[in-house]
């Protein structure tokens, strides 16, 4: 099956937007357009001023020709399930450390400071089932220790009984799942010591009137896990015959507005990331 990665750059300078009342301090973000130098250079555009700049990572990737799956509640009907994979990081735009500023402390410092949306939108013929969510981090972080750190004991005594019960055969299998869950990514959890780390919103969206898929994120977040998040979705298509298309955009955003819980600032979609998937009917199975 084909997997489909899509990253892009993108470099923007900050400036308030005129208010004419109340003390809003919704941000617009402006972008350079490239010029005729390097292609790091096209890609990453550096501004001159003002001193206040960001560069934007943004990545999205996943399967563009998923199998459609049946709503027959059938233990003989087989669910395909897909994961879809974005990044979203933040950071100084610029290498030269006097030109740095403390972006992160002016984030809103309620929930809901960063926002990173995945809109998708179909031809009519193709719908979605979203199974899960997830916000991913690499651990230790600074206060959180890995899932092998606080729970391997336990877990050791417990594959230690069941290899102790399992023929010799299977063994392999046991240290082939060992290592897999080794290497997954551990999930943020979305509430700790009476915070909210992250959740989950779902909406229509009012650009595409598509069905969008949100994470809204705390500023503590990046604090603890760092400025390059990741999340995953899982997801199921179900409809019509081929051909279909879907169309899965990425849209992050940040909030600098205590304000407003809807204060979001982000760029064009033309500018984002976004997969196109040609959902396909299982061999063998009659449209």
């Amino acid at each position: 099956m084909p997997v489909q990665v899509s990253h892009k750059f993108a470099k923007l300078r900050l400036r308030q937007r005129q208010q004419t009342a109340g003390s809003s301090r919704r941000i617009q973000f402006d972008i350079e357009e490239p010029t005729e130098r390097s292609s790091e250079e096209n890609s990453l555009a550096q501004w001159k001023s003002p001193p206040q700049k960001l560069m934007w990572f943004m990545g999205l990737m996943g399967e563009t020709k998923p199998l459609l799956s049946p709503l027959a509640v059938d233990p003989e009907s087989k669910l395909f399930l897909y994961r879809y994979d974005w990044s979203f990081g933040v950071g100084c735009s610029s290498s030269d450390i006097s030109s740095w500023w403390d972006w992160q402390g002016e984030l809103r410092k309620k929930d809901s400071a960063l926002s990173v949306q995945l809109i998708v939108c179909s031809d009519g013929s193709v719908g979605l089932t979203d199974i899960s969510a997830a916000l991913v981090a690499l651990t230790p972080s600074r206060n959180t220790p890995s899932f092998f750190e606080s729970k391997g004991p336990a877990f050791a005594r417990q594959l230690l009984g069941l290899s102790a019960n399992v023929a010799q055969p299977f063994l392999p299998w046991v240290a082939q799942g060992l290592q897999v869950a080794s290497s997954m990514p551990e999930a943020i959890a979305s509430h700790a010591k009476e915070q909210t780390y992250w959740f989950m919103y779902r909406f229509v969206d009012a650009a595409t009137s598509g069905y969008g898929i949100e994470w809204r994120i705390s500023k503590s977040v990046l604090h603890e896990f760092g400025p390059l998040l990741r999340g995953s979705v899982v997801l199921a298509f179900h409809g019509g015959g081929d051909p279909a298309r879907v169309r899965i955009q990425l849209r992050p955003q940040m909030n600098f507005d205590d304000n407003d819980e809807l204060g979001f600032s982000a760029i064009e979609d033309e500018r984002t990331p976004y997969l196109i998937l040609e959902p396909r009917t299982p061999p063998g199975i009659a449209e």
